[in-house]
Order: C-alpha cells, then sequence, then structure tokens
C-alpha cells in the first residue's frame, strides 16, 4: 500500500471514530492519558495522539496513589504535551487496545516516561 493511501485509510478510520489497525501509523500531537469520563489518569504508561489511546509497548507504569498520579500527569504534559508524536502501532491487545510505540523526533516516548520514574521497562 503506498504512503498516500495509508494516510487515506488511517485518516477515514480516526474520522469514523474506529481504532486502527495492527502496523498503521498514528500522527499527531501527544498528551498524557486520562479517562474521558472523570478526567483521572488511568494508565501512566498510556498517551493519546489523534484523539486515539496507545499503550506504550514495553514499558508498564508505577503504582502510585491518586494525588502523585494526577501530578505525574501534569508533568508529562508540561514535559511532552501538545509536540508532535509518530506512533508506530504494533498490535491490539485481548481488549482492543492499541500497542505499539511513539517518538517525539528521534526520542521514545517510553523511554522518556521510564527516565522520568513513572513506568519502568519490562
Amino acid at each position: 500500500m503506498n504512503a498516500r493511501k495509508t494516510i487515506l485509510m488511517t485518516a477515514l478510520t480516526l474520522c469514523a471514530g474506529l481504532p486502527v489497525a495492527a502496523a498503521e501509523t498514528l500522527r499527531g500531537e501527544i498528551w498524557a492519558y486520562v479517562h474521558p469520563d472523570d478526567g483521572y489518569a488511568e494508565a501512566l504508561d498510556s498517551v493519546r495522539v489523534a484523539d486515539q489511546r496507545v499503550r506504550l509497548a514495553n514499558i508498564d507504569n508505577v503504582q502510585m496513589s491518586d494525588r502523585d498520579a494526577r501530578r505525574a500527569l501534569r508533568a508529562i504534559d508540561n514535559s511532552i504535551g501538545g509536540k508532535p508524536a509518530v506512533c508506530r502501532i504494533t498490535h491490539i491487545d485481548g481488549k482492543g487496545r492499541l500497542n505499539g510505540t511513539c517518538k517525539i523526533g528521534q526520542w521514545d516516548v517510553g523511554d522518556i516516561l521510564v527516565k522520568a520514574g513513572y513506568a519502568f521497562h519490562r
């Protein structure tokens, strides 16, 4: 599939509100992921790109209190929020979640979260 067709297919999928298929690429502003209903940190190992939740591959979030998680969300958004990112979706898990790696330029977002102490490599 050529690049133009891939971009069109991804755009149509996003506009329809459907998750993208594995091995697709998402591009857009990156933000910390919060639960859409209450704004709480659901998982610090996930981000939001192009209005899609992406669970970052090969990391797990550090368990912390709600208060600390809210601080972490603010710190993550202050660090990476609104920057252009590219996410490569590698698979969709059994719960229908998109999983993959995201980069801001040459920097891997999972590595950024690990270095900040909000996640660890699995």
